[in-house]
């Protein structure tokens, strides 16, 4: 039988292994950018598919933080 400390621990983890892993997929989203931008590739498909995904990421990023606090915070 799992407790409510538990619970709650199992839930802080999971939204903390979320936010790492979206945090590694903008770091390595963010170097794409950066090497299209330096070879002059700013018009491509594969710069603006890089800035998309990007932008995705980032916004999912900020949601699972949001509730990676709030479980924190207890809400």
């Amino acid at each position: 039988m799992t407790t409510t400390l538990e619970s709650k621990a199992d839930e802080l983890l999971m939204y903390s292994r979320e936010v790492e892993r979206l945090y590694s997929q903008l770091t390595y989203l963010a170097g794409g950018i950066a090497s299209a931008a330096a070879d002059g590739d700013t018009d491509s498909s594969v710069f603006e598919s890089l800035v998309y995904m990007y932008k995705a990421t980032r916004d999912q990023h900020a949601t699972a933080k949001q509730a990676y606090n709030n479980a924190l915070n207890g809400e």
